[in-house]
């Protein structure tokens, strides 16, 4: 039994640490749904919750769209196809919205709840934030071309003339729901591209000069533990702005240039510790497990949040401590027998699609 499981969890040639990162980042980010929208206001504001926000914070989302950067660098693909991705990408997060408010917009149109639908439509989440990033990345790689630093500038500036741009914000009834996709502090502009787009960058740019410089031959073990040390000291001298960032949600969407600095380190240091922990325990069934939800990214994220999204609806910020934890117990198992279905599934939808047309 235990065998049958540890196979079919398990993966190929592929690359490992980067799978725990993404896997870990899925399993935080549904954590902290979970504390912000099931806990009770007392356990959001407690310890733990915070410590809940803290890890769907720095090693979730930054995480995520710094590792998609990464493999974006080493993408085949024309500029044309990257579009084309993006589009979908972007258009599914809007679909994804529909769907995980899909019991609150039926009780919006019911009269249930007298709340405006389109904020909850149009909120600029990670799908529509990963669908603009990899348009953007269509648009500078004829520009940057293989030139690590080209891409390495412009993940800081992004994040340095973010706060330029709240103060761009408009009324205008159509705009004000499509400018926060790209910047402001408006309460739906979760994840917008200034300064988000600073991770891919970074990713992007990581991937290069590892390439050009060889880092990768040159990170033998007593540098990499001298280089997580020196990380680690750094992000502590300034871990105490950069944790009360973390935990509260609208400074953390709509962070500046110094945010983005700690952060930067922090993926260092995370990528070197992550990457040693799975070196020592990957064969581990619950790390196989952890990357294989990594595997999946896209898939748990959209299930989780099918989940978790119309829940919310009906346990909005009413659950204790153990209930919440529970929640996190059933999140995860339903996420997982979604995914195995969807495996199963999506291969005969794709001949079928492919068939017809």
């Amino acid at each position: 039994m235990l065998t049958s499981v540890r196979f079919f969890l398990s993966a190929g040639n592929r690359d490992q640490t980067a799978d725990l990162l993404k896997g870990l980042a899925v399993v935080f980010m549904i954590l902290v749904h979970l504390v912000e929208l099931f806990a009770a206001p007392a356990i959001y504001d407690s310890i733990a919750g915070r410590v809940a926000l803290f890890l769907g914070g720095p090693p979730a989302a930054p995480v995520f769209m710094a590792v998609m950067g990464y493999f974006l660098a080493s993408s085949r693909k024309s500029s044309t196809q990257h579009i084309r991705r993006g589009v979908s990408l972007f258009l599914g997060g809007i679909a994804l919205n529909i769907g995980l408010n899909f019991n609150l917009l039926l009780s919006i149109r019911s009269g249930r709840f007298d709340l405006d639908p389109l904020p909850y439509i149009f909120g600029a989440d990670i799908l529509p934030l990963a669908g603009l990033s990899v348009m953007a990345f269509a648009l500078l790689r004829p520009l940057f071309r293989r030139s690590w630093i080209a891409y390495l500038i412009p993940a800081f500036a992004v994040a340095a003339v973010t706060p330029l741009l709240h103060n761009m914000e408009t009324s205008d009834p159509f705009l004000k729901y499509i400018v926060p996709f790209l910047w402001g502090q408006s309460s739906w502009s979760y994840f917008p591209l200034f300064p988000w787009l600073a991770y891919p960058l970074l990713g992007y740019a990581y991937r290069i000069a590892s390439e050009s410089l060889t880092l990768h031959s040159r990170m033998t073990p007593p540098i990499r533990l001298l280089l997580l040390v020196l990380c680690t000291s750094g992000l502590l001298i300034f871990s105490e702005t950069a944790y009360a960032i973390s935990v509260d949600l609208p400074r953390y969407y709509h962070h500046s240039l110094s945010f983005t600095l700690w952060v930067a380190v922090f993926l260092c240091a995370w990528t070197l510790l992550v990457s040693f922990f799975e070196e020592q325990t990957g064969n581990t069934l619950p790390v196989l497990y952890i990357k294989w939800m990594g595997r999946n990214v896209t898939a748990a994220y959209v299930f989780q949040w099918l989940f978790i999204g119309n829940l919310a609806t009906e346990l909005y910020r009413s659950q204790t401590a153990l209930l919440t934890l529970i929640w996190f117990v059933v999140a995860l198992a339903v996420t997982t027998c979604c995914i195995i279905v969807w495996q199963r599934v999506k291969p005969k939808l794709t001949t079928l699609v492919t068939s017809s047309v």
